[in-house]
């Protein structure tokens, strides 16, 4: 079911890369670069960017595939 898997994605990349809620619902696909060892997340603003530089996250792929964001 398409809700299930981008629900399981947000989850999963929620908890790989250790952001609030406002900075994952913020997420577009233009911020996801998919790498062959993990995902780059670039968020253009967040709590400890009080700037408003941007960053980016960078999520490594993991062995488990229940719980690698990734897949």
């Amino acid at each position: 079911h398409p809700i299930g898997i981008r629900d399981r994605a947000v989850l999963l990349l929620g908890r790989g890369a250790l952001n609030r809620r406002i900075e994952l619902a913020d997420l577009t696909l233009g911020n996801v670069t998919v790498e062959t060892d993990g995902v780059a997340l670039w968020f253009a603003a967040s709590k400890t960017d009080q700037e408003a530089k941007g960053e980016e996250t960078f999520i490594p792929a993991w062995d488990d595939p229940l719980l690698d964001p990734v897949r």
